[in-house]
């Protein structure tokens, strides 16, 4: 009896010291990871190839992170329930949220704000998602805006938004869970509750130095320009425009004039092209004058909108630009020729623009 109590003894003092391993000093007792059994994310150092990669589970601040969420089966698409486009959503996209823990304490939560995160439609009908974490900016893929249509800025991965001393406060190591959802809806476009959203959740160890501060808040904006730069010159999808119905030009030029004259202003080199739509807004036309201080107009501009499609004529690059009109006030009260304000352009798929 006494042998058998020993032994009792020796294995649940084993069973509190594993209990006790198991125990995280950053996170709080009611902690829990999702686990999704459609697959996983796993982390690397180094960005994921086609084929798989080793997965790590501890970095430093002096290293690049990279994501994957790999599925068992069937689509990214489907896996995350991913929301057709509309005119409030027109690209495809889903949620990507960092909570960073120290010292049981969550210290840095973009739950709320700065969590869309772009769906390129390549990825749709793949069965793993690649992701930046903390990317070297020249490799930058991942894209984020605090909204859903991606008119509110452009940044990339929100780990790098996480480095501020309220967050990294000291040296040590940290928790971050990383969680890649989807607000998806039900069959009347409602938004289900949070606990139905398709949801894949992973955590790493992340070892925090100050020293590495500089650096992290440097590849912070470069990776950040490289977003926007992706996010306004890679392709992107048609906008709302391209199917809603053209109003009539409201500035007393015709639709062949505003053609004209956007063709006149390109680049003799960007040329041979085709106009395969000119999109118009709705607009009871008219100017709008923008004065100095003393109250004396310095231009005008046009009050309807344009959205122009192009396609080279090897068939192989297209893209759309938006452009208004503008006249430069002369003097005397009045003003001077008509010439267009253009907007950024995109470059777009041509098997759309059909």
């Amino acid at each position: 009896m006494k042998k058998l109590a020993l032994i009792i003894s020796i294995v649940f003092f084993t069973l509190i010291i594993a209990k006790a391993q198991k125990t995280d000093v950053n996170v709080p007792d009611t902690y829990y990871l999702v686990n999704n059994p459609l697959g996983k994310i796993s982390f690397n150092n180094q960005p994921y190839s086609s084929a798989a990669s080793t997965s790590k589970t501890k970095f430093s601040s002096k290293e690049f992170i990279y994501g994957r969420l790999q599925l068992n089966s069937g689509t990214i698409k489907e896996a995350l329930k991913i929301n057709e486009k509309d005119k409030q959503n027109p690209y495809y996209n889903f949620e990507y949220v960092v909570v960073v823990y120290r010292n049981k304490e969550n210290k840095y939560n973009n739950e709320q704000i700065w969590n869309s995160c772009l769906l390129k439609d390549a990825d749709l009908d793949k069965n793993y998602l690649d992701f930046d974490v903390l990317p070297s900016p020249d490799k930058a893929t991942t894209i984020i805006s605090a909204l859903s249509d991606f008119s509110a800025g452009k940044s990339t991965a929100p780990l790098y938004a996480a480095i501020q001393p309220s967050v990294f406060y000291e040296d040590g190591i940290y928790k971050v869970d990383v969680i890649i959802r989807n607000p998806a809806k039900d069959g009347w476009g409602n938004v289900l509750p949070k606990d139905k959203w398709p949801t894949f959740e992973a955590d790493f160890d992340f070892e925090f130095n100050i020293n590495d501060v500089a650096t992290l808040k440097k590849n912070y904006n470069l990776a950040s320009t490289q977003a926007d730069y992706a996010m306004k010159n890679g392709i992107t999808p048609l906008p709302k425009q391209w199917i809603e119905k053209s109003a009539a030009p409201a500035m007393g030029l015709t639709q062949a004039q505003l053609i004209t004259m956007y063709q006149n202003s390109f680049d003799k080199k960007l040329d041979p092209h085709t106009v395969v739509k000119l999109h118009s807004s709705s607009s009871n036309g008219g100017w709008t004058t923008v004065n100095n201080d003393y109250g004396i107009p310095i231009y005008r501009y046009s009050n309807q909108w344009y959205t122009i499609f192009v396609k080279y004529s090897n068939g192989k690059a297209c893209f759309f630009q938006g452009f208004g009109l503008r006249q430069q006030y002369m003097g005397g009260g009045t003003y001077g020729k008509i010439f267009l304000d253009k907007n950024d352009y995109y470059m777009a798929d041509c098997g759309s623009m059909k």
